[in-house]
């Protein structure tokens, strides 16, 4: 903060040389000793709309030292979806583009990790939205079809802190559809995306915590 010292941090630093990457900061921990970076590579017309980038550093900012939180591939690609918990104490993640999807919660002060495996079908998921005292998670897992390039469909999991399973709110939904704000305490509104050939719209909805329904609004 007092700029007493800057770190530079490049795509050929990172990565390696002439490798075309986007290099963007991440998340800031709460603490100030760590900035964790993401690297995403230069790609056109890729599908997936939940990866946020192929590998996951943090850089120690006293130091400078840097270590891969979330690897790259040693061969090929892995793309990933990630969020930090309200706390900074959290990471969870999937890796994109693979079947089947494994939602991963990592405690970024012990390493500690909790696996949550989903149905074989589902070949994507992201799309994180937290409750407001971190306890509680929802976010998107879905069935793409690579062929088509379509959404067969999109289901809705809700996390909860200390739980060993994800607890299904939304199944199948026939288009993408992503949680996008907590908005009270039992109430989550999500947004779907539809495709109709040459334009898309975007439709809000409220769920209902309490009553498992769901309602479309406008928003």
């Amino acid at each position: 903060m007092d700029e007493s010292k800057v770190w530079r941090l490049s795509s050929d630093s990172l990565i390696g040389p002439y490798s075309e990457h986007f290099i963007n900061l991440a998340h800031w921990s709460k603490d100030g000793a760590y900035a964790y970076i993401v690297a995403e590579p230069h790609l056109d017309g890729f599908w997936e709309l939940f990866h946020q980038g192929e590998v996951l550093y943090r850089i120690q900012l006293e130091s400078g030292y840097i270590s891969e939180v979330l690897p790259k591939a040693t061969d090929g690609y892995n793309f990933y979806a990630y969020t930090f918990s309200p706390d900074g104490e959290t990471l969870a993640y999937i890796v994109t583009a693979k079947s089947p999807v494994v939602l991963t919660l990592r405690d970024l002060q012990t390493g500690d990790e909790q696996k949550i495996r989903f149905d074989p079908k589902y070949n994507t998921g992201g799309g994180y939205v937290w409750s407001p005292d971190g306890q509680k998670m929802v976010f998107s897992v879905a069935q793409f079809d690579t062929t088509a390039y379509d959404y067969v469909g999109v289901s809705i999991y809700m996390w909860i802190q200390g739980e060993a399973e994800a607890i299904l709110l939304v199944e199948d939904y026939w288009e993408l559809l992503m949680p996008r704000e907590w908005a009270e305490e039992t109430k989550i509104i999500l947004k779907a995306l539809i495709d109709e050939q040459d334009s898309s719209q975007s439709i809000s909805f409220e769920f209902n915590l309490e009553t498992g329904e769901l309602q479309q609004i406008d928003r």
